[in-house]
């Protein structure tokens, strides 16, 4: 990084116009030159505002996806729920199939 001679970095200085009145003027060197610290550090900012933006955007993402995650989190509890309800149901046909696996040694094994 180069330092400015002109100015201190910030990309201007003061100038007597031909009135004999101050008058900004724009710095040439920190404006031309690429590794000016005024550039240099006008540069980190755009990367800065990019970062953030793209910051700004992973995170609506990623809060989108995580309330989806969460519904469908729900909606399997729900689902367990509502099976372990049906599964706990006594009726007289699964009363009948109970006895007649007991009979034969208990459930079926798959093979």
């Amino acid at each position: 990084m180069k330092s400015c001679p002109n100015c201190e970095n910030i990309g201007w200085y003061i100038i007597t116009n031909s009135r004999g009145e101050p008058e900004q003027e724009k710095c040439e060197f920190c404006y031309t030159e690429p590794d000016s610290v005024f550039n240099v550090v006008n540069d980190l900012n755009k990367t800065i505002s990019q970062l953030q933006e793209e910051n700004a955007r992973l995170s609506k993402i990623y809060r989108e996806e995580l309330t989806e995650l969460q519904n469908t989190h729900k909606e399997l509890n729900t689902l367990k729920s509502a099976a372990g309800i049906l599964g706990s149901v006594k009726s007289d046909r699964k009363a009948e199939s109970s006895r007649a696996n007991g009979r034969l040694g208990g459930r079926p094994k798959s093979k």
